[in-house]
């Protein structure tokens, strides 16, 4: 199961949800033409599990963004994260 589509995070809610666990989307908002530069990367330093450039394709094509139906924070690219995390997590 992923969670790019809204449909695969609400299969992944409702099985928290019947285990009373809380569920926390966190949408990291990054420009293809970056994502698609670090799957070149890792290609070449092999650091992460390689995805091939039809599944990428496939998972850029089907991804959902989260909407405000569902409960979720966005991470968007170039932002710092020691601000982030603290702004959304140790403020609250």
């Amino acid at each position: 199961m992923g969670n790019f589509t809204k449909h695969e995070r609400s299969l992944a809610k409702g099985i928290a949800d019947k285990l009373n666990l809380k569920t926390l989307t966190i949408f990291t908002d990054t420009p293809y033409e970056i994502a698609k530069q670090r799957l070149l990367e890792n290609r070449a330093n092999k650091t992460r599990f390689d995805v091939n450039d039809e599944d990428f394709e496939n998972t850029v094509r089907e991804m959902e963004p989260p909407d405000k139906s569902e409960e979720h924070i966005n991470f968007k690219y170039g932002t710092d994260l020691d601000w982030w995390i603290k702004d959304n997590f140790q403020n609250k």
